[in-house]
């Protein structure tokens, strides 16, 4: 009787303290996300500031909707801090397209099918086809998902955050680039094809036939890419291969001018830096 009452003490004293730890453990959350909110609400702390102590949160959640919202503000944060140099970059860009390579895209017949030989004598491969498919959603979860396995096998921080970066990343290209679609109003050439018309902007267009710049899969792709390259520029070095050859394939498709694939591929890049930098400054601590 005495070791069964034992045992029984013995169990219940377990099973408060796990409790109790618990307990602690979620009080702990609930109140290190009111610092957090608090801070970033706090106009008086810079946005560099905000940068730190949001590494820091990152550095210590370990709930996938925490991690989320610490790295999409991560994300902004990062953006904002940054906005005159990635708008100078996208700036020089626009410039040097449309100074030198849009002029002479504007007659299709002369130009693109010259070069790629892109004519009904030649019609794209079934591979160029399935490249180009990857990219709405195939290469994406594949790469969320992959790294998310690996994380969980390797217990690494990082790489459930690379995880989520492809998400990220991924939300914000996406709302760049359909936001430049629209604006920029630029017919597709296979449309042009068609019409037998030459290169033609109509901004503020929302007919998909216009939408051709810049483009969304060469962009999605070198933004997924981003992610691997953060973890290790070695490792992203086939996966920049696999985005150049994503934007080959779209202008093989007569869906994208060459000038739009390297706007969506600038466009892609500079959405990837924040966890690009995020990487650096995690592994020298």
């Amino acid at each position: 009787m005495n070791k069964d009452c034992e045992t029984n003490l013995q169990n219940e004293t377990s099973a408060f303290r796990k409790n109790f730890n618990l307990k602690a453990l979620n009080k702990w959350n609930h109140s290190h996300k009111l610092w957090l909110m608090a801070i970033l609400k706090n106009k008086k702390i810079s946005k560099a500031e905000k940068l730190i102590h949001l590494e820091e949160a990152l550095a210590s959640s370990s709930r996938f909707s925490k991690e989320f919202k610490c790295l999409f503000a991560y994300y902004w944060h990062w953006y904002c801090v940054h906005w005159k140099r990635l708008s100078s970059v996208l700036l020089l860009m626009l410039i040097l397209l449309f100074a030198f390579m849009i002029p002479s895209e504007k007659d299709y017949a002369l130009s693109l099918n010259k070069v790629l030989e892109a004519d009904s004598n030649n019609p794209p491969s079934e591979l160029i086809r399935l490249l180009s498919w990857t990219t709405e959603y195939a290469f994406h979860l594949l790469a969320f998902i992959t790294l998310w396995g690996l994380a969980k096998l390797g217990k690494s921080r990082l790489l459930r955050l690379a995880s989520i970066s492809v998400l990220v990343t991924l939300i914000f290209s996406t709302l760049a680039i359909r936001t430049s679609k629209v604006a920029f109003g630029r017919l597709r050439p296979a449309t042009a094809i068609k019409m037998e018309c030459t290169d033609t902007f109509e901004p503020f267009n929302l007919k998909h036939k216009y939408h051709s710049f810049p483009s969304g899969h060469t962009s999605s792709a070198f933004s997924t890419t981003g992610s691997f390259f953060a973890l290790n520029p070695y490792l992203g070095v086939p996966f920049v291969a696999y985005a150049c050859t994503v934007g080959y394939a779209r202008v093989s498709l007569k869906q994208h001018y060459p000038s739009d694939t390297i706007a969506g591929a600038t466009v892609g890049v500079l959405a990837s830096l924040p966890f690009i930098a995020f990487c650096r400054r995690y592994k020298k601590h």
